[in-house]
């Protein structure tokens, strides 16, 4: 079970959570730390959510919009991914992930698409597809 707890540092309130889980060698509960949640008052209520950092984007434009990819990129192992297929250093892999992230269809997440890269893809996705029917109808898988 989750729940928060006020933790006093420094003359500053901090919102933290908490979990609580049996622990079989004890034969008790404990308490387990789980995130941080930002700066508070002494009840608890959260004065500002604390800034998320996004590793290795450094030189692109906010990433604000952004973050949610990246992070989801991360717990893909997109960067090793990159790294294997394309035979390339870590360094190189960051930079083909930054360039895919800020500007593969433009800037769409911030409202400045890019019409033709997106008609690409689209053309790209389709002929995939007739690609992979031309390949099915061909084999014996069809029948």
């Amino acid at each position: 079970m989750a729940y928060t707890r006020v933790k006093p540092q420094g003359g500053n309130f901090y919102l933290a959570e908490y979990e609580s889980y049996w622990d079989p060698k004890l034969h008790r509960s404990r308490q387990r730390y789980l995130r941080h949640l930002g700066p508070c008052d002494k009840k608890g209520n959260l004065l500002a959510r604390p800034m998320h950092r996004v590793d290795h984007v450094h030189s692109t434009f906010s990433v604000g919009p952004l973050a949610l990819y990246y992070a989801a990129a991360q717990d893909l192992k997109v960067l090793d991914v990159i790294q294997e297929a394309l035979g390339v250093g870590r360094v190189t892999a960051c930079h083909i992930l930054d360039l895919a992230l800020n500007r593969h269809l433009g800037r769409p997440m911030i409202g400045d698409p890019d019409v033709g890269g997106l008609v690409l893809c689209v053309a790209i996705a389709v002929a995939g597809l007739l690609l992979c029917s031309l390949g099915v109808h061909r084999r014996d898988v069809g029948r």
